[in-house]
């Protein structure tokens, strides 16, 4: 029951990274097409960077995790 619930938390983690991802893209070709970068634009794709690579970590302590129990 635990690793189908880990699994699934894995699937999810997945989609967020996923959109995570689209998101940073899409926003660096948006602030390079239409305004600049400075301070705060930066910040915000840093941010958004280390969101992604907290998800990214979660997900393989989550995997280590599934075998275990697995």
């Amino acid at each position: 029951m635990s690793t189908i619930l880990l699994s699934l938390f894995n699937i999810v983690l997945l989609i967020v990274v996923a959109y995570g991802l689209r998101e940073l893209f899409s926003g660096i070709w948006l602030v390079a097409r239409y305004e600049h970068f400075d301070l705060r634009t930066i910040s915000l794709f840093t941010a958004k960077a280390l969101f992604i690579a907290l998800c990214i970590g979660l997900y393989f302590l989550i995997k280590r995790a599934a075998k275990r129990f697995g």
